[in-house]
């Protein structure tokens, strides 16, 4: 790496991946309070694996602040220094957090195959070893000495990027198979896997798409900072699409059925127990006066409403006996 640079695409790039990191993060926080603040039933666990994802974002980007304030500010007047002094400990350990954060994210997600994939632990084990993986490749980062030793991380780097980019490809695979797996040839239930495998695909197809240009710029660019820039805004991507998960579990759920096919199990089954609503509030259809269900668990059979729906002479499109498998999944998700 030459020590003459172009300010443009060294700190400048960096600057404004940044920036746009800073955005990308104040749109997470957003979710995050709406999250507080419209799930208010939702478990404890999940409401801190939230906090987790949302505090572990807010360390990566002041580690990202500091490292370009230090290189910014602190060396401002001597260029040279920038790649002659070693580097500061911000830069590095920001790689490493940033990787924690998608890695937890990446992890929300495998308990969803799991899920639909009925427990499938070959499926899901492999996937974990792919994110485990890539943290690994990712503590390379401490071996840096300077950064002119950045293009002798090359591949290692390279590996951690490309593995990152194949775990994202992988869940986005494994969700559409088992979701395909579960359509009925019903409108109703068949709807809402067509909005969930379209989730999962744009979800994949974004995260991978940033992770290989972030792999692209490193090899094909690695004299300038470009490839910083993105890699700034990688995780916080996954912190947005997590949020994007947990946000609209309601509004997918109601195409398939009434509201009392919502519990509060969580974002991955992270709990066993749920409770539903008293059903009168929420039921267009009663099932019989003042009946409430409470501590109900998330692996009961759905299909015992539909048979006290017939008891009771209640007859409606969500009493299908088709919608309650599929009904059940969604509830686990």
């Amino acid at each position: 790496m030459s020590l003459t640079f172009d300010l443009n695409d060294t700190l400048g790039a960096a600057f404004i991946g940044y920036s746009i990191s800073c955005v990308i993060f104040g749109i997470f926080t957003t979710q995050a309070i709406s999250f507080y603040h419209r799930y208010r039933t939702d478990p404890l666990n999940l409401k801190i694996l939230v906090g987790v994802v949302w505090c572990t974002e807010l360390l990566h980007q002041t580690l990202v602040a500091h490292a370009l304030y230090h290189y910014t500010v602190s060396l401002f007047g001597s260029p040279i220094a920038v790649f002659t002094e070693p580097v500061e400990w911000s830069l590095v350990t920001q790689v490493l957090v940033g990787a924690i954060s998608g890695s937890i994210v990446k992890a929300c997600f495998v308990v969803r195959v799991w899920r639909f994939s009925n427990r499938n632990k070959i499926v899901t084990t492999a996937l974990a070893v792919v994110i485990l993986v890539q943290i690994a490749y990712e503590v390379g980062a401490f071996h840096l000495q300077n950064i002119l030793d950045i293009a002798k991380i090359k591949v290692v780097a390279s590996l951690a990027l490309a593995t990152g980019a194949l775990a994202d490809f992988l869940i986005a695979v494994a969700l559409c198979y088992y979701l395909r797996k579960l359509r009925t040839g019903y409108r109703e239930p068949d709807s809402l896997l067509n909005s969930l495998v379209q989730y999962a695909l744009n979800t994949g197809a974004l995260t991978s798409t940033m992770s290989i240009l972030t792999l692209v710029l490193y090899d094909a660019r690695t004299s300038t900072f470009q490839y910083m820039g993105v890699y700034f805004v990688l995780s916080k991507m996954f912190a947005v699409s997590f949020m994007c998960a947990l946000s609209t579990r309601k509004q997918v759920t109601g195409k398939i059925g009434d509201e009392y096919a919502y519990t509060n199990g969580g974002f991955g089954g992270f709990t066993a127990e749920s409770s539903l609503r008293t059903v009168n509030h929420i039921d267009p259809y009663p099932l019989k006066p003042q009946a409430t269900v409470q501590d109900s668990s998330v692996s009961m059979e759905l299909g015992s409403w539909n048979a006290e729906n017939q008891l009771y002479g209640v007859q409606n499109e969500y009493s299908k006996p088709q919608i309650s498998p599929l009904r059940r999944k969604v509830e686990e998700v």
